[in-house]
């Protein structure tokens, strides 16, 4: 058996040379770079540098996925953010792949979702868990969660195995109208539904908790929210 750790690199060599061998086919390795070593100070130097210095950059990238995420600022408004961004959560590419997602996940073929991105094995979030299970000796007539952009449900999914000892459970998510719909046509059951609106959740649900899961930050107001 061979450790995992000398697979990776393995497979680390092998992405770096590919990189390399896709610049040398689109020319960014002449053969007198190839074949000999040239002054640095040379014309023909400097430009191999320079050709290196692109195969480096595109090897990084390829093994460093990270580096090619853009963090830019400060903004003075929120508004202003906005138009800096060319695409936001209320976009329809990113609803259809969380939608796709979700139904791979009531389907059984994975264990949950993640921001479209599918897991296929059992991760509980168990201070939520928890959280339930302390309402559940309090509440006996069962227990109300508001959860603000939920997104399809994705923590209600995550979770849904560990909710049938809690007994009766409300899930509510507080979405985008796109998502809503997409939701309530879709995914809403007896357990999960759908609101567009804080307000109108609160006025035909009875809350007991409220789920904020790394959302505040993507809220124009937070304090007007809470």
């Amino acid at each position: 058996m061979v450790p995992v750790q000398h697979l990776k690199k393995a497979r680390a060599r092998r992405s770096a040379a590919s990189v390399a061998l896709d610049a040398d086919r689109r020319g960014f390795i002449d053969p007198p770079v190839a074949g000999k070593a040239l002054p640095l100070w040379s014309t023909k130097g400097v430009a191999a540098v320079e050709k290196l210095k692109l195969i480096v950059t595109a090897v990084r990238d390829r093994l460093m996925l990270s580096r090619n995420n853009r963090y830019v600022g400060d903004f003075a408004s929120w508004e202003d953010a906005c138009r800096c961004c060319r695409q936001g959560y209320g976009d329809d590419v990113i609803l259809d792949k969380v939608s796709a997602a979700t139904r791979e996940v009531v389907a059984g073929r994975a264990g949950f979702e993640r921001d479209s991105v599918l897991f296929y094995h059992a991760e509980y979030n168990w201070p939520l868990l928890t959280a339930l299970w302390r309402l559940r000796a309090q509440y006996h007539n069962g227990i109300g969660v508001l959860d603000f952009g939920g997104a399809l449900g994705s923590t209600y999914w995550q979770n849904r195995k560990m909710f049938e000892g809690i007994g009766r459970l409300r899930w509510s998510v507080v979405e985008q109208p796109k998502t809503v719909a997409c939701g309530q046509k879709e995914f809403q059951n007896e357990q999960l539904v759908f609101y567009e609106s804080v307000d109108e959740c609160f006025t035909r649900e009875k809350i007991d908790l409220v789920f904020l899961g790394s959302v505040l930050n993507y809220v124009p107001d937070v304090q007007e929210l809470m």
